[in-house]
């Protein structure tokens, strides 16, 4: 989450494929929801002239709970398969209520045939109905069997809706659901994180993390902090982690609320969980790491926003990667943590929190990526890193800079930048700004991208440090 007003943050989908995915639904039911039950959806003109589908997380959020608080979304049928057809009438999932499963339905008999007088043979009408009834029977046992082995295995997907979290299949079958005590949501501020899976105890199988907001969406400001739930791959409940945290905030103690923003299990060693939250401003900001017994604690403090996390076994260290911003500079940030080492402290100001006792250690390395003239042209002074990737051993951050989906940087291990390039939908941008006269220059001449750009670096041991890095056209960037 960014310092900027709530219709500026990074929340933005683009392209039909990103919507109907944060939608869990098909991109044709997408449009026909565009059509017919105003799906809020926004056009930008293209480089060459074509369109630009984006839409908002929170306004889709919003329009989303005007339509499904108790119902089901008209015209969803084609992908939604709570909606049965035909061929699978009469089938009923098995599905578990808090990690019990529920009573099974009663199985439909088959209809009998009268019988016959003795000595004599069945109608041949009588014998063709008996025929149909059978192989019926046999369909319909056949579809039960597959039915039941969509649904077995661990959930994909997670849905929370009033008071019930729902565990689905990959392609939309209930698995098992937990009952809330009051009426939850999907955090609006996780970027489209409905939940995690990762084996946090080390058993062998995943546990599910799923965040949940309880705050009012129709409200500004939230009245206490999000949390987020663990639960078994049947669907017991293991641990709700809520931040217990207090930190400074404008030279003052901040305890809360704060806000869900993403999360990450661990991928190799012992099981864990890291979990990244922002206060209700954008900043300070936290993650906390969640042990495999479900205790919790602090491992890294930022003066700015915390967005993206990512896991990266790298040089023989276990690291965790940290997106987000700065904001002293209003630059987008990236951060690397030792995860062998006690919890970390934005370099920049080593005792953020109100723990004078504390021992924080500083990051490996922290990047800071230069801001752009868009960002001066719309007054959108903030910037953020809002999606991060691991590729063998670079790591691929999308930052927003001025407009969502700005530039993409490619870094080596000490954050070194090895490819930058800006992104179609930051040209797209540029073109339409030029259009209404709000920049002179097309963006083949743009500063940007003929330029360098200085990106800043803190690394242990040798403080900050700037080196300039040139934009690699989109061709050669790897």
């Amino acid at each position: 989450m960014s310092d900027a007003p709530p219709d500026e943050r990074p929340d933005r989908l683009s392209g039909w494929k990103e919507i109907s995915a944060y939608l869990s639904k098909s991109v044709r039911s997408a449009q026909r929801w565009e059509a017919e039950l105003d799906l809020p959806i926004e056009r930008l003109t293209g480089p060459e002239g074509g369109q630009i589908v984006q839409a908002s997380r929170r306004e889709i959020d919003e329009w989303r709970q005007s339509r499904m608080r108790g119902t089901v979304l008209d015209g969803d049928a084609d992908d939604d398969p709570s909606e049965t057809s035909s061929e699978d009438a009469g089938v009923v999932d098995a599905v578990v209520e808090d990690g019990a499963p529920l009573a099974d339905a009663a199985p439909t008999p088959l209809a009998t045939v009268s019988d016959a007088a003795p000595g004599t043979r069945p109608p041949a009408r009588m014998l063709w109905l008996v025929s149909v009834a059978l192989l019926a029977g046999l369909a319909a046992g056949t579809i039960a069997t597959l039915a039941t082995i969509r649904v077995v295995g661990a959930p994909s997907r997670f849905e929370v809706h009033g008071t019930r979290i729902q565990a689905l299949t990959e392609d939309g079958y209930p698995v098992w659901s937990h009952t809330l005590d009051r009426v939850g949501a999907r955090p609006i501020s996780g970027y489209g994180v409905g939940g995690r899976e990762g084996d946090l105890d080390g058993d062998g199988e995943f546990e599910a993390a799923v965040p949940i907001t309880f705050a009012n969406p129709w409200m500004t400001t939230a009245e206490e902090s999000d949390e987020v739930r663990i639960f078994t791959r049947s669907g017991s409940l293991r641990a709700i982690i809520r931040p217990q945290a207090t930190l400074m905030q404008y030279g003052r103690p901040y305890s809360g609320p704060w806000l869900f923003t993403d999360m990450a299990f661990s991928t190799s060693g012992p099981g864990r969980l890291w979990i990244a939250y922002n206060g209700v401003t954008g900043h300070p900001s936290l993650v906390i790491e969640v042990d495999r017994g479900g205790a919790s604690k602090v491992r890294f403090v930022n003066q700015g926003t915390i967005g993206p996390l990512a896991q990266w076994p790298v040089d023989g260290r276990d690291r965790l990667v940290v997106g987000g911003s700065d904001a002293a500079s209003n630059r987008a940030m990236i951060a690397s943590i030792d995860l062998g080492e006690s919890p970390t402290s934005w370099p920049a100001e080593p005792v953020a929190s109100v723990c004078a006792a504390c021992r924080w250690e500083s990051p490996v390395a922290v990047a800071l990526l230069p801001p752009n003239e868009l960002m001066a042209v719309l007054s959108r002074p903030n910037a953020d890193v809002w999606r991060l990737r691991i590729a063998a051993r670079q790591i691929i951050a999308e930052a927003e800079l001025g407009v969502h989906r700005g530039a993409m940087y490619w870094f080596e291990s000490n954050l070194a930048v090895t490819n930058h390039r800006w992104l179609p939908q930051y040209q797209a941008a540029h073109r339409d700004l030029e259009i209404q006269g709000r920049v002179d220059h097309p963006f083949e001449r743009c500063p940007d991208a003929t330029a360098p750009m200085t990106v800043r670096w803190w690394r242990r041991g040798s403080g900050w440090t700037a080196q300039q890095v040139r934009t690699t056209p989109s061709s050669q960037a790897n």
